[in-house]
């Protein structure tokens, strides 16, 4: 029994790394982010949920199935940030009430834009909606749920964060990231999420729409 959870952690945690790996690849052209992150949790959802999968299959397919949405939806995100820190810096450079306004405005706007950021790719692994819907629901949720969004910052900053707190660090963190940095990140939101979803799912339609490996179950859901 001991011998057999050893051999499944190891595989688990080898699956982890390769697709930590795969992520990182296919985020190198930027443009992709969007995409790849998305595919990592298509992945990671199904690890975390228990249920089978296959990291390069189920990758792929759903890198090649949401790359246009997913695109589209990292550029908004970064003209949103790009505008909202633009805002603050104005702000930062103007005198007075008007000034600080600028610098309240931009922070409240990075603020909501890392909390849609957060959720708004591994509900696009999942559910199947308009751009404009996943934002809407990827808002709502970060504001129903700020300790899934805490969750998945704080992971995303570990590495980094260990770094900041000692340099000596750099040595560990470094390769431990390019490891497993994003699907560490991605595993905690979507352990996070279990809840989350099961209570979503009560009362919404399912729709068979795989965009991931050719397995036969649903694997994604139509929210409304």
């Amino acid at each position: 029994m001991l011998m057999e959870k050893f051999i499944y952690w190891a595989e688990v945690s080898c699956d982890l790394v390769l697709l930590n790996l795969l992520w990182l690849f296919c985020c190198l052209p930027i443009v992709t982010i969007g995409a790849s992150t998305t595919a990592m949790h298509y992945v990671v959802r199904k690890m975390a949920m228990g249920e089978p999968y296959k990291v390069w299959s189920g990758f792929w397919g759903s890198f090649k199935g949401n790359w246009k949405q997913s695109s589209i939806m990292f550029l908004i995100l970064v003209i949103l940030a790009a505008i909202c820190g633009a805002d603050f810096y104005i702000g930062s450079q103007v005198v007075g009430g008007l000034g600080l306004a600028c610098q309240v405005i931009g922070i409240l706007g990075l603020i909501l834009t890392v909390c849609v950021l957060t959720l708004v790719f591994p509900l696009l692994a999942r559910y199947t909606q308009s751009i404009p819907a996943l934002l809407k629901s990827a808002l709502l949720l970060s504001m129903t749920n700020p300790h899934v969004v805490i969750a998945g910052c704080a992971a995303t900053l570990l590495f980094p964060a260990l770094v900041l707190l000692n340099e000596s660090f750099l040595v560990i963190a470094t390769p431990a990231w390019l490891l497993v940095g994003g699907t560490l990140a991605a595993l905690t939101v979507q352990l996070m999420l279990k809840p989350v979803y099961a209570r979503l799912e009560k009362s919404i339609p399912m729709e068979e729409m795989n965009h991931g490996d050719s397995e036969t179950e649903t694997d994604r859901k139509s929210v409304v």
